[in-house]
């Protein structure tokens, strides 16, 4: 089967691509599944997925098979009770490979929370909460929390909602995330906004 595919070039910090018509063999499977169960006033939700890509690449005119894999599963427990607060908290992790000119893996665990709370009859109250691990292949650790609030008031028939929230309360600085393309393997560090304080005033017309 004919498939397209670029030949990548490479120099010094420029990258160039010219997609081909090429016959070599590709190969992708991809399989995923999740299960849910309702357990008293929770639900419990497993989900996971995998996959496998065997494909030519061509860069800086030298030739290889590659493999790119990835395989991932997650728990996540929630209320199902409209009596209670909605919260919920869950589990990720993320296994990644890589085989061509070079072998490398990645591991990544993602552990979050959120809760969204009525109290006093007009206020609401929400948060959510992140905390992620990475490691690689050369046993390079990092990770980062991330976490929001908000307070609101909003009394019944008035147009007014008053929102007292807090962004990146934590005040991380940085976000970590490896990954894997076709020909590159990349570690990218996204800079954060500091905590912010935020006061806001709506009115529904």
């Amino acid at each position: 089967m004919r498939t397209i595919r670029n030949v990548i070039a490479l120099e010094d910090i420029n990258q160039f691509s010219t997609p081909i018509i090429t016959d070599n063999p590709e190969t992708n499977w991809r399989a995923s599944g999740s299960i849910s169960k309702k357990i008293y006033r929770f639900r419990l939700r497993f989900n996971t997925s995998v996959s496998w890509f065997h494909y030519i690449q061509t860069l800086n005119g030298v030739t290889t098979a590659n493999d790119r894999n990835n395989q991932s599963f997650g728990l996540t427990l929630r209320t199902a009770s409209k009596k209670w607060p909605s919260a919920s908290i869950g589990y990720n992790k993320d296994f990644s490979q890589f085989s061509g000119l070079t072998k490398s893996s990645f591991t990544n665990d993602r552990i979050s929370f959120d809760l969204d709370v009525n109290f006093l009859k007009n206020f609401t109250f929400k948060t959510d909460y992140e905390v992620t691990f990475n490691e690689n292949s050369n046993n390079q650790k990092t990770d980062y929390r991330i976490a929001n609030a908000s307070v609101s008031y909003n009394k019944k028939n008035n147009p007014f909602r008053f929102e007292l929230t807090a962004q990146n309360y934590l005040n991380n600085g940085v976000k970590v995330n490896n990954s894997f393309s076709d020909f590159m393997i990349s570690n990218n560090t996204t800079y954060i906004l500091p905590r912010m304080i935020l006061f806001g005033i709506s009115y529904k017309l």
